[in-house]
């Protein structure tokens, strides 16, 4: 499940001193940004980045306890499937226990962004490939490339 609560940065990085003061929720030893239930960690855990909190439960109403503490500082709302967190999508597969992640349409718009030509031609690797020579012990590498380096121009 995921919860997104729009807060400011002091607010979403010290999340223990304002908000869960009177409840049994505590920061982890060593884990910026990971809240647990101090009685009992297996009960409830959630992550906070920024003002993305993905919470992780074993009994709906330790979740539905934790939201409701949410809505009284901020306005939230609640995806209980948990198919987005952080501009990430997620394919969760309880079965198999598999979380697909991926980020539909990032490619082309960080492309477009470094203003970056579309090749003309499928490229599977950002250099071209060495084939290997077989039956010989050793195999060089190419002369390093002593080529003047581009100006910002070009």
């Amino acid at each position: 499940m995921n919860v997104r609560s729009p807060t400011s940065r002091k607010d979403s990085q010290r999340p223990t001193d304002r908000i869960f003061k009177a409840t049994q929720l505590c920061q982890m030893p060593n884990h910026t940004g990971i809240i647990e239930k101090q009685d009992d960690p297996r009960d409830i855990k959630f992550g906070l980045v920024e003002d993305h909190f993905g919470i992780q439960y074993n009994d709906i109403a330790n979740a539905k306890h934790l939201i409701s503490i949410l809505q009284q500082h901020y306005k939230v709302s609640v995806d209980w499937k948990g198919e987005k967190y952080l501009g990430m999508a997620l394919k969760w597969n309880y079965d198999k226990c598999i979380c697909n992640v991926s980020m539909p349409g990032y490619t082309k718009r960080a492309l477009t962004r470094f203003q970056h030509p579309m090749p003309l031609q499928k490229q599977y690797s950002p250099h071209k490939h060495d084939i290997p020579q077989y039956d010989v012990k050793t195999q060089y590498t190419d002369d390093p490339d002593n080529s003047p380096a581009l100006d910002t121009a070009n």
